[in-house]
C-alpha cells in the first residue's frame, strides 16, 4: 500500500492563496460565517463583564447621590482602599460568573480550552478600570449614563472590532485585543509572544486608569464639588511636568503629551475607522479622519504648555514640533514592531522611511498648528493647514502603495 497524502479541506471554496483582492474579501466573509458559532459564545462570555461594570459605577455614584460617602471618608482608612474594596468586590463577582459560564460551556462542548478565562479576566480588569474612573469622575447617574454608553460602544468596537481581524487572517494586528487571544487559545494556535502582545498592553493601560481613578478619588472636589473639568485636570497634570530650567518646561509638557497623543489617536482611529468603513468604503475619508484625529491629539500638548507659559509664536511652533516629534517617535516604534512581526525583511526600511518622512510631516504639521494656538486669530487657518499637510502625506503614501 502506498500512503495517500490528504490535502487540507478548504471549506470556503476560495483559493488558499487568493490571487486578487476580491477573492480575499470573499474568503474573509466565508471565514466569518464559519466562526459565527464562536462569536456567539464570545458574546455570551462578554455579557457578565459589561453588565457587572455598571455595578461598580453604581457603588461609586450612589455614595454621592445618597450623601453616604461622607461617612466612609470619616473612617480612619485611606481613600484608595475604599476604592480598591469596591473594585475587588465587583471583580470577584465577574470572576465567579466567568467560572460558571466557562464550566457550563466546556461541559456542553462549546469551549475546548478553559484557559480562555485568562484573557477574559484581563478584559474584565480593563472594563472595570474604565468604569471605575467614570464612576469617580461623574457626579450623578444622569452624568454617567451618557459617558458609560459612549465608552461601552467605543470599547466594544475596539476589542471586538480588532478581534475580527483574527478571523480575517491579520493575526499580528488583531493580537492587540485580548479577545483575539480567546480565539487563538480555542484554536490551539498561540505563542508566548502573542500572549504578551494581547495581555500586557491592556493590563498596563488598566493599571494606569486605576491609578488615575485613585488619584481623583482622594480629591474632595469629586465628592463635595465643584468638580473640575477634564481640561482642568489635563492642565493640572501639565503643571506638574516641570524641570529646573523653566525655559524648557513648556517643551517637556509638549513632548509628554505627544507621547500620550499616540494612544488617544489609536483608540479614536480604530473606533471611527470601523464606523466609517461600515457607512462608506472610501479610504480617502478615513485618511482625512485620521489626519484630523492625530492633529487634534498632538495639539493638546501645545494648549497645555501655553496654559502655564506665555509663549511667543516661534515658541508655540517649537512646542508643536516637540509634540509632533514625541508622537512620531512612539508611532514609528509601534509601526516597526508590527513590521517585524509581519514583514521582518522590511522593518529597517519602514523605520527609516517613517523616521524621515512621516516623522517630518508630524513635526511640520504640529508646528504650524502650534503657531495658531499661540496666535489665536490664526488658529483655524493653522489647523486647516496642518490637517491638509497631514492628509496630503497620507494620500501620497496611499498612491505609492497602490
Amino acid at each position: 500500500k502506498t500512503d495517500q497524502i490528504q490535502t487540507p479541506l478548504n471549506v470556503t471554496n476560495v483559493p488558499n492563496d487568493p490571487s486578487n483582492f476580491q477573492e480575499q474579501i470573499e474568503r474573509t466573509r466565508q471565514s466569518f460565517e464559519d466562526e459565527r458559532g464562536g462569536y456567539i459564545v464570545l458574546l455570551v462570555l462578554l455579557l457578565p463583564l459589561f453588565l457587572s461594570g455598571g455595578m461598580l459605577i453604581d457603588l461609586l455614584i450612589s455614595e454621592k447621590e445618597k450623601k453616604t460617602g461622607e461617612m466612609l471618608l470619616a473612617l480612619p482608612i485611606k481613600r484608595e482602599k475604599i476604592f480598591y474594596s469596591k473594585f475587588i468586590s465587583i471583580m470577584l463577582i465577574i470572576l465567579f460568573q466567568l467560572l460558571f459560564w466557562i464550566t457550563a460551556l466546556y461541559f456542553f462542548g462549546r469551549i475546548g480550552n478553559p484557559l480562555v478565562i485568562i484573557p477574559l479576566i484581563i478584559t474584565a480588569i480593563l472594563l472595570l478600570s474604565i468604569t471605575g474612573l467614570i464612576g469617580v469622575y461623574s457626579k450623578n447617574y444622569k452624568d454617567s449614563a451618557l459617558i458609560v454608553t459612549v465608552t461601552f460602544i467605543l470599547l466594544f468596537f475596539l476589542l471586538f472590532g480588532t478581534s475580527t481581524l483574527y478571523v480575517a487572517g491579520i493575526k499580528e494586528v488583531a493580537a492587540i485585543s485580548p479577545l483575539s487571544l480567546v480565539m487563538a487559545i480555542e484554536n490551539g494556535a498561540y505563542s508566548l509572544k502573542e500572549v504578551a502582545v494581547s495581555l500586557l498592553p491592556s493590563l498596563g493601560f488598566s493599571i494606569g486608569l486605576i491609578y488615575l481613578a485613585t488619584v481623583l478619588y482622594r480629591k474632595d472636589e469629586f465628592y463635595f464639588g465643584p468638580r473640575p473639568s477634564i481640561s482642568d485636570l489635563i492642565f493640572e497634570f501639565a503643571g506638574k511636568i516641570q524641570i529646573k530650567d523653566r525655559a524648557y518646561s513648556a517643551y517637556l509638557i509638549a513632548l509628554t503629551f505627544g507621547f500620550i497623543a499616540i494612544f488617544i489617536s489609536i483608540i479614536f482611529e480604530i473606533f471611527f475607522g470601523i464606523i466609517t468603513l461600515y457607512f462608506s468604503e472610501s479610504i480617502f475619508i478615513i485618511l482625512m479622519l485620521w489626519a484630523i484625529i492625530e492633529e487634534f491629539s498632538k495639539s493638546i500638548g501645545v494648549f497645555s504648555a501655553k496654559k502655564y507659559y506665555p509663549l511667543k509664536w516661534h515658541e508655540g511652533m517649537l512646542a508643536g514640533m516637540t509634540s509632533g516629534f514625541g508622537f512620531a517617535l512612539l508611532e514609528n516604534i509601534i509601526f516597526t514592531i508590527f513590521t517585524l512581526n509581519i514583514f521582518p525583511d522590511y522593518a529597517v526600511r519602514v523605520f527609516l522611511m517613517r523616521t524621515f518622512l512621516s516623522g517630518g510631516i508630524h513635526v511640520v504639521s504640529a508646528g504650524v498648528i502650534g503657531i495658531g494656538i499661540v496666535k489665536r486669530k490664526y488658529i483655524i487657518p493653522a489647523f486647516l493647514i496642518g490637517i491638509l499637510i497631514h492628509f496630503a502625506y497620507n494620500i501620497t503614501v496611499l498612491e505609492g502603495v497602490i
